[in-house]
């Protein structure tokens, strides 16, 4: 597995995996985490500031708990850690890219994490579309 502080953090595609799943579950499932979450966001609004300052650091506590239990290191290097394996491994995982995405609704406005997801083919398809129409 995992050595101690100043060690290699080389998680593998399963484990970040099977850890994903179950950050999930924990933000999305466990009322405790889903109490902690709303009233972050309650607090925060849509200031993207406040929610990087009230939202982000609920969000990353839930991570780091749910990788403890998982058996990983769970220190804030190791969570940035894993999030950068995350952004490797889900680019080849559907399954971990919709984990992913799904995850980053906790800490991301409406707004932000649907225009992420969005084709811009599409954005710009439709817009033309409508230009095209609207011109006589």
């Amino acid at each position: 597995m995992i050595a101690a502080i100043g060690r290699d953090l080389s998680f593998t595609h399963e484990e970040v995996k099977h850890c994903m799943r179950k950050i999930v579950e924990a933000a999305f499932e466990y009322q405790q985490n889903v109490s902690r979450l709303e009233d972050a966001k309650c607090r925060a609004g849509s200031d993207m500031v406040k929610i990087m300052q009230f939202v982000f650091p609920v969000a990353i506590k839930i991570q780091q708990e749910t990788m403890h239990q998982c058996g990983l290191p769970s220190d804030y290097e190791a969570a940035i850690r894993f999030t950068q394996l995350l952004h490797r491994f889900e680019k080849d995982d559907e399954e971990l890219a919709n984990l992913a995405g799904r995850f980053k609704t906790v800490f991301m406005p409406p707004l932000f994490s649907q225009a992420q997801f969005a084709p811009m083919q599409a954005t710009t398809s439709s817009t033309t579309a409508d230009s095209k129409q609207e011109s006589p």
